[in-house]
């Protein structure tokens, strides 16, 4: 097995995201705790056939929610969180490179649903034609307890 670090965007000492790659060649992709999507999490990301990624929150929830307007602006900003539509998009493009599992995780009590986070990744997908259910499996991450096991 291998594990390969890739940088990651949070307002964090060296925030790291993961692949890890087992010995018959599948690999998981791990983003989360990041504000945007560079290059090096695509790069990261491209070709896992299991990605774990940051659905944080809803813009929309979040600007009309109660949290002061600093940690809306750390939150919004390049080094805080994921939005449900930052998710999808890397969803969207880890499909493209091979992704047969999406996990949406690391989402917000307060500014986020879990139903909200997985209409918008599955909306961006079905948007380019991927079947959610056929083509890849989309799932949502408890917040309070061990997700499903996933096999590759």
């Amino acid at each position: 097995m291998e594990i390969t670090p890739f940088p990651l965007s949070h307002d964090a000492v060296d925030p790291s995201g993961f692949r890890i790659i087992f010995n018959d060649g599948k690999s998981i992709g791990v983003a989360t705790d990041t504000g945007r999507l560079s290059d090096e999490v695509f790069k990261g990301m491209s070709g896992a056939d299991i990605v774990c990624i940051e659905s944080n929150y809803d813009e929309n929830m979040l600007k009309a929610g109660s949290y002061p307007y600093f940690l809306k602006r750390r939150i919004l900003s390049d080094r805080g969180h994921l939005s449900n539509e930052d998710c999808a998009c890397l969803a969207m493009k880890a499909v493209k490179n091979g992704a047969k599992k999406i996990l949406l995780s690391h989402l917000s009590c307060e500014n986020n649903l879990p139903d909200l986070a997985y209409m918008t990744t599955d909306q961006r997908l079905t948007e380019e034609s991927v079947i959610v259910g056929g083509d890849v499996e989309l799932a949502v991450s408890p917040r309070f307890a061990c997700s499903r096991v996933f096999t590759l």
